[in-house]
């Protein structure tokens, strides 16, 4: 073969001509099939053991459970034979005589005189019963034991509003006339119940005596707690009566008690 000739001088590039247009995307291909998974790795080494938590606050104690049934009484035994009685021992020798002991003090006797019992009360009797004009009012009074007072008492029922209240205590000295043997201070205002007041002075009175327990009293409005008691016409000192136109009760003083008023005030001397 003859030797190939010179290669031709290159022409020049023509002009690029204009892109085409994109052509629509093909449909996405079929996926392929999922390669073999590769070998596990490893296990890790494990790590050091944490640090031990503080412990928890102990729980709430829980409910105590109820008692047990208490288990039956175990049968009584039979009671052992009675021992043989010992022998008696010889008799002691008789012991020394006590001192004599010291005289007991003598009884006081009753520690107060009432002119009636004051559960027997059945009549309030007003500062101016039956009309009476600055009055004092009393009843026989008897103890029968030798007693030293130092207090006359009244049971209010009414308290009324203020004025003079004063008691005292009287011996009699005929059917008419009566003697102020004790006074106590005066009131001025009273309380509701059981009114006491003391004597000036402490007054010991006979067992064998009857005495006669009055109340002075001008506080208007007001009641005692009474008795519908007594009878009139008697030739020794009336069961109960009234005096008018006093003033109070001095010690020593002489007051009629002819006035028979058939109420009787519960009045008594207290220690």
């Amino acid at each position: 073969i003859g030797l190939m000739g010179v290669t031709g001088a290159t022409g020049a590039m023509g002009s690029i001509g204009l892109m085409g247009n994109i052509g629509a995307m093909g449909d996405i291909g079929l996926m392929g099939a999922m390669g073999a998974m590769g070998l596990m790795g490893l296990e890790g080494i494990t790590g050091a053991t944490g640090a031990t938590g503080a412990t928890g606050a102990p729980g709430a104690m829980g409910l105590m459970g109820l008692p047990g049934t208490a288990g039956l009484p175990g049968v009584t035994g039979a009671t052992g034979a009675t021992g043989a009685a010992g022998a008696t021992g010889p008799a002691g020798a008789p012991g020394a005589p006590g001192l004599a002991g010291s005289p007991g003090i003598a009884g006081a006797g009753s520690s107060s005189i009432e002119t009636l019992k004051i559960g027997d009360l059945n009549a309030q009797i007003p500062f101016n019963a039956s009309g009476g004009n600055n009055q004092a009012i009393g009843a026989l009074a008897f103890s029968g034991q030798q007693i030293t007072i130092n207090r006359l008492a009244a049971y209010v029922t009414q308290l009324g509003s203020t004025g003079v209240f004063q008691m005292a205590v009287l011996q009699p000295t005929s059917s008419s006339q009566s003697t102020v043997i004790g006074v106590t201070t005066v009131a001025t205002s009273l309380r509701a119940g059981i009114f006491i007041l003391p004597l000036t002075a402490s007054l010991t009175l006979s067992g064998d005596i009857t005495y006669q327990l009055a109340v002075f009293n001008l506080i208007n409005g007001s009641n005692l707690g009474g008795r519908s008691t007594g009878t009139s016409g008697l030739v020794s000192p009336p069961i109960n009566f009234r005096s008018q136109n006093l003033s109070g009760f001095t010690t020593g003083q002489s007051i009629n008690t002819s006035d028979v008023i058939l109420l009787s005030p519960w009045l008594a001397g207290l220690a």
